[in-house]
């Protein structure tokens, strides 16, 4: 996760002064501008919902989710991940 901040830190440094010699500061601040409003609509849709619930469960889901090892919506024991979970 650190080595990936770093990484899109050390490209927007290198590319946003480019770009903005290229098309100005205006157009260069609307693309990152949208950047951010794809960035937080993805998440919205995709990063699980965590408010109300226990911190350790909030990671179990997500381990889950990300690792494959239980499928979110498995048909097995009906409730799919939160059954698993639960057990």
């Amino acid at each position: 996760m650190v080595f990936v901040l770093w990484t899109t830190n050390t490209i927007i440094s290198f590319v946003f002064p480019l770009l903005r010699e290229a098309v100005g500061a205006t157009p260069t601040f609307g693309l990152f501008v949208l950047i951010n409003i794809v960035s937080v609509i993805l998440v919205g849709k995709f990063v699980p919902e965590t408010r109300g619930r226990r911190s350790w469960r909030s990671w179990r889901t997500i381990s889950a989710c990300t690792t494959g090892s239980v499928h979110p919506h498995s048909s097995r024991g009906g409730a799919g991940l939160l059954a698993t979970l639960d057990r």
